[in-house]
């Protein structure tokens, strides 16, 4: 998933100042009106109606699944983009040389260690997994904000959507089950305490924060928004099952960043229509690739390197979209603006 650092007011001016826009209301509309049903629907969907309860119901779970699997893939588009491949060219080390150690790394740990090295690979991935969703939440608001022609992310709301993010990846441990093979294990209920405690200053801020933006009279897709993302990591902890409790809104997450990587991939006004097929085919040859790492039967030897293996490559993407996300840097400034012409 795409992980969208903050902004600053420089980098904001430079986004909003001197931008026309190619695209009319009714398509800056339909961007907002995509993150809003990709952000809120999955997780319903999926507190709503349970899996095993019909076949139709079913099908739509498998497709989810696959989704959020595969939005891992999207992220191979940078590599075939000719531009995006040429800058991440210039940080060999930060986008080759890292995702490689990391991928060596952590194959090496399960190979060695076996289930106790993927128990401790699993619960520092799946913390990083849900900062991972915070941050790409910021990123939404930002977006949404400047779509509309409200105010910037502000500092509070920051704080208020890494609040939300922190109390629910500690929440979270809760509902996994290899947190209970690791030294962390005795103090899981206390862990879960303190992320419930976090989680409920954030919500409470974003209530708060909230009543302030419709008070200024900010577009209601901001105030809204303002609400939706912190609510995000809410069923962590009302569900004590991980497919409600941490999949509903995994699923979401995905399904805002095909949004995303969609529009981008779209945007290059010389390449649009073979963006979208490049995008397409990276995301389905990847998808394979992920499952191949997660079927331990194919491997051999090999198969205690795997599980290390198929981890990593979920850290990949987080590596890659933190730093081709980076809109503190000037080239990635205009190419957002370059591609997201709606952006106000």
């Amino acid at each position: 998933m795409a992980e969208y650092p903050l902004r600053s007011n420089d980098m904001e001016q430079t986004l909003t100042d001197d931008s026309t826009s190619v695209f009319s209301a009714k398509d800056r509309s339909a961007f907002i009106s995509a993150l809003a049903i990709t952000t809120a629907v999955p997780i319903l969907f999926v507190l709503l109606f349970n899996r095993g309860s019909n076949a139709p119901v079913d099908n739509v779970f498998s497709l989810l699944l696959i989704m959020s699997t595969m939005h891992v893939a999207l992220t191979g588009f940078f590599f075939v983009d000719n531009e995006y491949r040429n800058f991440m060219a210039g940080r060999p080390m930060y986008f080759f040389g890292l995702p490689l150690l990391l991928i060596v790394g952590s194959g090496s740990i399960t190979h060695f260690l076996g289930a106790s090295g993927e128990a401790y690979i699993f619960i520092g991935y799946h913390g990083w997994l849900l900062w991972h969703y915070g941050r790409q939440n910021i990123g939404v608001l930002s977006f949404v904000s400047s779509s509309a022609g409200g105010e910037s992310v502000t500092a509070n709301e920051r704080r208020i959507l890494n609040g939300a993010a922190l109390g629910g990846l500690l929440g979270a441990y809760g509902v996994i089950s290899q947190f209970d093979k690791t030294a962390f294990a005795p103090y899981e209920q206390n862990i879960i305490q303190i992320g419930a405690f976090i989680y409920t200053i954030a919500i409470c801020g974003a209530l708060a924060n909230f009543v302030s933006l419709v008070r200024i009279k900010q577009p209601i897709s901001r105030c809204l928004f303002s609400l939706l993302l912190p609510l995000f990591f809410a069923p962590t902890f009302f569900f004590d099952d991980y497919l409600r409790a941490t999949m509903s809104y995994a699923i979401a997450h995905a399904c805002q960043y095909f949004v995303f990587m969609y529009y981008l991939a779209s945007g290059d006004s010389k390449k649009g229509q073979t963006n979208v097929l490049l995008l397409a085919s990276v995301a389905v040859l990847g998808w394979i690739l992920i499952w191949l790492t997660r079927d331990s039967s194919l491997w051999g030897q090999l198969s205690g390197f795997m599980p290390g293996v198929a981890l990593a490559l979920i850290m990949w993407h987080f590596i890659i979209d933190a730093g081709v996300w980076q809109l503190r840097d000037p080239w990635q400034r205009n190419q957002i603006r370059k591609r997201f012409t709606f952006l106000t």
